[in-house]
């Protein structure tokens, strides 16, 4: 009997395994596609003909095979992922004549209608309807990262966070060639891009400092995960240091101003971190955190200005 049940648990085991395997496999594909061929928001991208229909591949097969595991994990999380999907699509819901005709803003579109002799139609909230399917269309990649995630070990999320840090660190690394070679160089990927900035494999250079400053938190949970021997943690915590340090001079070369502030938030909550694992007072660690990248931000200046390129 026992013999019996073991080998029962045994084929279990052997089908499960390949289910998680498949969620991190998706995963990984979904990362590795956004980075490559999803680097910009407009509609008329043309990497985007492969990036849908490989989300909306993702996104049938996760519901399919881990939407249950996932919903048993994350409940909270699918719902909110639902109501943010149901509020894109309730704009293109239509409505009435009587009703989207009354709202605010359609005065110049009632006037096109009663100008050429037409019957108001039914129309939804949305008046640029292309970009809002394009927005709604664009929730299924981060909605199937969402399902495949959240049935994958802790083991595989740090392995996640790894392709993510080096996939960002290598959008840095062309973003920097991008700043200090020629404006119109072959490093720029998309038509319609920040020529003469640092973009990386985006389209536009906040996206990139966007990017850039969400992987300072990154390594701050690749930190706090952090599993080993005490003296390998001293290793790890120099080199989130200084990784941290680096990605800071990569911000400020986008030029984006939106991306220093949020690289600053990111900077107290990557000492912040920290602090958990050192005993430090999180204020402390975070302020010194901020200190060091503000140092690596002087620098990066005084190095533009000796070279005669702008930071930012």
């Amino acid at each position: 009997m026992s013999s019996s049940s073991t080998a029962a648990g045994g084929s279990r085991a052997s089908v499960a395994q390949p289910e998680r395997l498949s969620a991190f496999i998706m995963a990984t594909a979904l990362l590795v596609g956004g980075f490559l061929i999803a680097g910009g928001a407009r509609d008329d991208i043309v990497s985007l003909l492969i990036w849908r229909p490989l989300s909306a591949l993702v996104l049938v097969f996760a519901v399919i095979f881990h939407g249950a595991e996932a919903w048993r994990r994350g409940k909270a999380l699918i719902l909110f992922a639902v109501v943010t999907t149901a509020l894109v699509a309730a704009n293109l819901i239509p409505l009435p004549p009587a009703v989207w005709s009354a709202l605010p803003g359609r005065e110049s579109v009632v006037a096109v209608y009663r100008a050429a002799g037409m019957d108001l139609p039914w129309q939804p909230l949305s008046i640029a309807q292309v970009r809002t399917w394009n927005a709604l269309f664009s929730l299924m990649g981060p909605v199937a990262m969402l399902l495949t995630t959240l049935v994958l070990s802790d083991r595989r999320h740090r392995q996640l966070l790894y392709i993510c840090l080096g996939l960002g660190l290598v959008s840095g690394v062309i973003g920097m060639v991008q700043a200090i070679g020629p404006s119109d160089g072959p490093l720029y990927f998309y038509q319609i891009t920040n020529n003469g900035t640092s973009v990386g494999l985006f389209a536009n250079r906040n996206h990139q400092a966007a990017v850039l400053a969400s992987l300072l938190p990154l390594l701050a949970a690749g930190l706090t995960l952090f599993k080993g021997k005490p003296d390998k943690l001293f290793f790890h915590r120099a080199l989130t240091y200084a990784t941290a340090a680096l990605l800071v001079p990569l911000v400020l070369m986008t030029g984006s101003r939106a991306g220093i502030v949020l690289s600053l938030v990111a900077l107290f909550l990557v000492g912040a971190a920290v602090s958990l694992l050192t005993g430090r007072g999180f204020l402390f660690s975070g302020v010194r955190q901020v200190l060091i990248g503000a140092a690596a931000a002087v620098v990066t200046f005084a190095v533009g200005a000796l070279i005669g390129v702008a930071a930012a």
